[in-house]
C-alpha cells in the first residue's frame, strides 16, 4: 500500500502518513478516510505526520483529493506538518488554502521526522502553558 497511516506514538496524539512509491488519488482518499477515522476515535487533539521522504510519484490531478480531504477533515485534527514536502507539493497547497481552508490550515514544512515530532511538541508544550 503507497500510503500507511498508523499511530506515530503510544498515547495516540499523533497519526503518520507514511507515503511511498508511486501513490494514486484513491490512495490519498483512502488515507484521509484513515485518519479521519482514527482522529474520531479519541476525544482529544491529534496532529498527522505526513512523511513523504519514501514518494515516488503523485497523481498529475490532486485538487479532487484536495477538495475529498478537506471534507473528511476530523475537528480534533491540529498541525499538519509535512515532511520532505516536493516544490509541486508546496504549489498545491498554497492553492488549496483557497479551495480547502479547513484541510490546509495549521500545515507546516520540516525536512525530517525528528523535526516534526520536534515541531509537535513545541506546538502541544505552548499550548499547553497557554491553558
Amino acid at each position: 500500500m503507497p500510503v500507511k497511516v498508523i499511530w506515530d506514538d503510544e498515547a495516540k496524539t499523533c497519526i503518520r502518513q507514511i507515503y511511498s512509491g508511486d501513490v494514486t488519488l484513491q490512495d490519498y482518499m483512502m488515507a484521509a478516510d484513515e485518519v479521519e477515522r482514527m482522529a474520531k476515535g479519541v476525544s482529544y487533539t491529534v496532529h498527522s505526520l505526513m512523511d513523504r521522504t519514501g514518494l515516488v510519484s503523485t497523481p498529475p490531478l490532486v485538487l479532487p483529493a484536495v477538495r475529498y480531504a478537506n471534507n473528511h477533515v476530523p475537528p480534533n485534527l491540529g498541525l499538519r506538518v509535512l515532511i520532505q514536502a516536493a516544490p509541486f507539493t508546496r504549489v498545491v497547497i498554497e492553492i488549496g488554502r483557497r479551495i480547502a481552508p479547513r484541510l490546509m490550515q495549521h500545515i507546516h514544512f520540516v525536512d525530517t521526522l525528528e523535526e516534526g515530532r520536534a515541531l509537535i511538541t513545541r506546538y502541544s508544550e505552548a499550548t499547553l502553558s497557554i491553558v
